[in-house]
């Protein structure tokens, strides 16, 4: 049912918060400059998709692979591709919400700033201010859709 749902997305946003978190955080370690070049490109160019949500949608799955690759780590790279493809089908529901792109993309900026500066508290704080905003416009959006 709708609680079991719930659940579900909840530990998905906490496994997510520890894989994602550590990938940034290997990112500020491992990434050479063109993959920081990459990741700041990607986070930007997410501004022309304020009103695309298919094509943000499209640019928001290269900005989380470039993150993973800037990490150089497979086996944390495939766990975040897996939790990142568990959600999708909610994931596109949500991105039609109003003022989510325009976060996401906030955040996206925010990540790779910290990423570019080395900065690990500040990618820390980031990535984890993110996937609250995932993980709570997702639960909006399965209210919304059970709601019809």
């Amino acid at each position: 049912g709708q609680g079991a749902l719930r659940a579900q997305q909840r530990g998905l946003h906490f496994q997510r918060s520890i894989v994602d978190v550590a990938l940034a955080l290997l990112c500020i370690q491992r990434a050479t400059p063109d993959m920081r070049l990459r990741i700041m490109k990607l986070a930007v160019d997410g501004r022309a998709f304020l009103a695309d949500p298919v094509g943000f949608r499209l640019l928001d799955y290269e900005f989380h692979r470039a993150l993973a690759a800037g990490a150089c780590n497979e086996m944390l790279s495939a766990m975040a591709q897996g939790l990142y493809d568990v959600a999708l089908d909610v994931r596109r529901i949500a991105s039609a919400m109003p003022g989510l792109i325009e976060n996401s993309v906030r955040q996206h900026i925010e990540i790779a700033e910290a990423i570019a500066r080395r900065d690990e508290a500040a990618a820390t704080a980031a990535v984890r201010r993110h996937l609250e905003h995932v993980r709570d416009t997702t639960l909006l959006s399965m209210t919304r859709m059970n709601q019809r």
